[in-house]
């Protein structure tokens, strides 16, 4: 009770000192791309997964940045919303593909599994992601195959928000809203009851849980994954910029930034992550300087209300911390503790490279090494070494 009680004042203060201290409003014309093309299999990995779907849909944002520039689509309310539409459907149709491509690549993990899109089947307004398995997954292996993709999604959602730190485009503010809120709202018709074989995601994660002692509805599971969203500002910076554009053209939206006796601070983005054990929330916020940033995490479940996870989690990042010629260096590290007791539980470290090619390519290294640490296994990473790569394409 009293971890829970500390988690929300963390978050009301959070609100409290966005409202006295932030600063935002100011418009951008001109909206910076960045493409990543991963080095790993987007259908096999999960890392590159979500760096083509972050790809995909910043290709849908450039799509109308070009075709605003050539027939001024901005000029009418018409043009506006149509260009709204389109990205909201282009986010849309490539969330619901890397949603079900993460279960597939968990599924891998455990035997045989097949796939296919059936582009006769537009019930859902996409062409439906069918799969078949050639196994019985056992319980802990159904949790982490149903979970891959409501978690993929978070991570999706973490990954904007890393993008949107000094500015939000209407495009991405869609891309941020639609995953933030997409567990929230996934299995809504599971707050009633628990139909493992008519019901989704959320109420087959919540059964099997129930199957190992652990009583976490899927009410309690929705209402955790949207207070996340409700608390997290970037929430409001997107719908803020989505408003923006709509109502008065501006293509983006100064993000939040509080600003407090010299020092700048983003007010801190929450994710809601299922483990085998519950829900864990992460609190990642970006302290802010001229030629560099440091990312500071607290995590936390919140006790029986969750789960049991008997999890709390620290550590920061060091963006741009060190420069070897064309190479920037951002090491990070992180600690898992129990909980109800000072006892190490986990550990993250490692570091990420940026080498700058020329004036619009980049080649991204992210190298770590888990132990157990719970964000990583969230997103599918095994202990030991992980290596993830990318091409990168600014302009």
């Amino acid at each position: 009770m009293k971890i829970k009680c500390l988690f929300f004042c963390i978050c009301i203060l959070n609100i409290l000192a966005v409202s006295a201290f932030a600063e935002t409003n100011t418009e951008h014309s001109q909206i910076s791309r960045k493409l990543s093309i991963p080095f790993a299999n987007p259908l096999k990995n999960l890392e590159a997964n979500a760096q083509m779907y972050l790809t995909l849909t910043e290709l849908s944002g450039f799509t109308t940045d070009y075709l605003n520039k050539k027939f001024h689509l901005d000029d009418s309310a018409f043009g506006r919303l149509t260009q709204t539409f389109f990205c909201l459907y282009s986010v849309g149709f490539w969330g619901y593909y890397s949603h079900e491509t993460a279960h597939g690549e968990e599924t891998l993990k455990f035997g045989a599994y097949s796939a296919r899109v059936d582009f006769r089947d537009w019930s859902i307004l996409v062409p439906r992601y069918k799969s078949e398995i050639s196994y019985y997954p056992t319980s802990k292996q159904l949790i982490k195959i149903v979970t891959a993709g409501l978690n993929q999604e978070e991570y999706e959602a973490f990954l904007v928000n890393q993008m949107t730190i000094k500015q939000v485009s209407f495009d991405r503010g869609l891309s941020f809203l639609f995953r933030k809120f997409s567990t929230a709202t996934y299995d809504i018709y599971s707050s009633t009851k628990i139909d493992v074989v008519k019901e989704g995601d959320v109420g087959i994660y919540s059964a099997e849980l129930k199957n190992s002692g652990i009583k976490l509805s899927a009410r309690d599971i929705s209402l955790q994954s949207a207070l996340s969203a409700v608390f997290s500002f970037k929430t409001y910076d997107s719908l803020h910029a989505v408003y923006n554009y709509l109502w008065h053209g501006k293509r983006s939206t100064d993000s939040t930034i509080i600003r407090f006796k010299g020092y700048e601070f983003t007010p801190p983005l929450i994710q809601y992550v299922m483990t085998e054990r519950g829900g864990f929330f992460n609190l990642t916020s970006a302290l802010l300087n001229k030629k560099s940033s440091m990312d500071i995490s607290l995590g936390t479940d919140l006790g029986s209300w969750t789960g049991d996870v008997d999890n709390i989690r620290f550590g920061f990042k060091m963006n741009e911390l060190i420069s070897l010629g064309p190479v920037e260096i951002s090491p990070f590290g992180y600690i898992n503790l129990k909980r109800t007791k000072v006892e190490h539980n986990g550990s993250l470290v490692g570091t990420e490279l940026f080498w700058k090619i020329n004036k619009n390519f980049g080649l991204n290294v992210r190298i770590a090494y888990s132990d157990n640490d719970i964000m990583e296994e969230a997103r599918g990473n095994e202990n030991g070494l992980i290596i993830n790569s990318a091409l990168s394409f600014s302009f």
